[in-house]
C-alpha cells in the first residue's frame, strides 16, 4: 500500500504544477492544515474549501519555483515530502533555497489530511504520533450542532451589543465561536475562529470567508504561540471546559501584554437558589445541556485573578455574565 500512496501523492504534485487542483484524488472531508508551530496556523476543512486554498497559494507556489525532491512511506498509510522551495540551483547559503515537510494521510486511496511543516524532522515526528482510537460516532459537540438548525439571523441581545462594543484590534480570537453568529460583530483587522466541532465550524466558515478556520482538541494546549492575539473572546464557553482554570491561563498566553479576555457567560447566584425552591433542583439544572459549570460573578471574578489578570469588570445582564480582563 505505501508504494501505491507514494504514487497517488506524486500525482498530486504533478496536477499542482500544472496548475490544477485534482478533486478526485481528495475525500470529501479532506483537510489541509498549515505549520502549527507559526503564529496564525491556517486550517481548511473539505475538499470544497481546500480546492479554495488551493487557489490561493498556487501562484506562490510556482512563484518559489516548489519542486518536491523526497518522498517517504510512513505507518498508517502516510507520506512524508520534502518540498524545496527557491529557483533551481539556488543554495541555503545565499538566500534563496529552503525547504517545507508535507505529511499526507491516505484511506482508500484518497488524501484525508495534509499537515505543513517547517521540517521533515517535525513531520516525522507527527507521523510516528499514535493517538486514541477515533470514537465510533460524532463528538459531542458535533452531535449539539447538528441537531440544531442552521440559523442565518444575528446574534441574539445583549450578547451582540457587548461584543460589538469591544475595543477595536489587530488581531482577534474568538475561542468557541461556534457557526460564528458573534464572531462578525468582533471588530478587528485579523480574526480566528476556533472551535472544538467541525459542524459548527463549517457553519461559520460561510459566515467568515475571510477568517482563519482552526479546529481544536478538547482538553489539549491551545494550537497557538505566546502573544499572538490582541483580543480573545470567550462566549458561552467557558462553562463547559473541563479545566477552566488551564482554559484561562492559555487564553493568557496567547494574549499580548495588556490584551483583553472577553467572556460571556450564563449567570448563576441567589436567583439562582431561590429558582431551585420554587420549581425544583431538576428543571434548573437540566443534565441534557453541555453546560459543566455554573459561575457567578464572584467566582467568575475570582477565576480572573487567579490567572493573572487585571482590570476586571463584570455586568449581569438578561441572565448573562458580560465580562472583561486584562492581562
Amino acid at each position: 500500500m505505501s508504494r501505491w500512496n507514494v504514487q497517488k501523492v506524486r500525482e498530486v504534485y504533478d496536477a499542482f504544477a500544472r496548475g490544477e487542483f485534482p478533486d478526485n484524488a481528495f475525500d470529501e472531508d479532506a483537510e489541509w492544515h498549515t505549520d502549527p508551530m507559526l503564529p496564525r496556523p491556517m486550517a481548511f476543512y473539505g475538499r470544497r474549501e481546500v480546492a479554495g486554498y488551493f487557489k490561493q497559494f498556487i501562484g506562490a507556489w510556482q512563484a518559489l519555483h516548489a519542486e518536491p525532491v523526497d518522498f517517504e512511506a510512513r505507518p498508517g498509510e502516510q507520506v512524508i515530502t520534502t518540498v524545496r522551495m527557491g529557483p533551481p540551483g539556488g543554495s541555503a547559503a545565499d538566500g534563496l533555497d529552503a525547504s517545507v515537510a508535507h505529511l499526507w494521510k491516505l484511506r482508500h486511496g484518497k488524501v484525508v489530511r495534509v499537515r505543513v511543516f517547517g521540517m521533515p524532522q517535525a513531520a516525522r515526528e507527527a507521523s510516528a504520533e499514535h493517538g486514541p482510537p477515533p470514537p465510533a460516532g460524532p463528538s459531542p459537540a458535533d452531535r449539539f450542532w447538528g441537531a440544531q438548525r442552521e440559523y442565518r439571523g444575528p446574534a441574539p441581545e445583549p450578547l451582540a451589543t457587548f461584543v460589538r462594543e469591544l475595543a477595536p484590534a489587530g488581531s482577534a480570537l474568538d475561542l468557541g465561536c461556534g457557526d460564528g453568529r458573534l464572531t462578525v460583530e468582533l471588530r478587528a483587522r485579523e480574526v480566528t475562529a476556533a472551535d472544538v466541532s467541525l459542524v459548527a465550524l463549517k457553519r461559520a466558515r460561510r459566515r467568515l470567508p475571510d477568517a482563519t478556520i482552526v479546529l481544536i482538541e478538547p482538553g489539549k494546549r491551545l494550537p497557538f504561540e505566546d502573544e499572538s492575539f490582541e483580543l480573545v473572546l470567550c462566549a458561552d464557553t467557558i462553562q463547559e471546559v473541563q479545566d477552566v482554570a488551564q482554559v484561562v491561563a492559555d487564553v493568557k498566553r496567547i494574549l499580548v501584554p495588556g490584551g483583553m479576555l472577553a467572556v460571556t457567560t450564563p449567570a448563576f447566584g441567589r436567583r439562582t437558589g431561590l429558582a431551585v425552591v420554587r420549581r425544583g433542583f431538576g428543571p434548573v439544572f437540566d443534565p441534557r445541556r453541555p453546560a459543566l459549570r455554573f459561575l457567578t460573578p464572584r467566582s467568575l471574578g475570582d477565576l480572573f485573578d487567579l490567572a493573572g489578570f487585571h482590570s476586571i469588570h463584570i455586568g449581569r445582564e438578561a441572565g448573562q455574565l458580560l465580562a472583561t480582563a486584562r492581562r
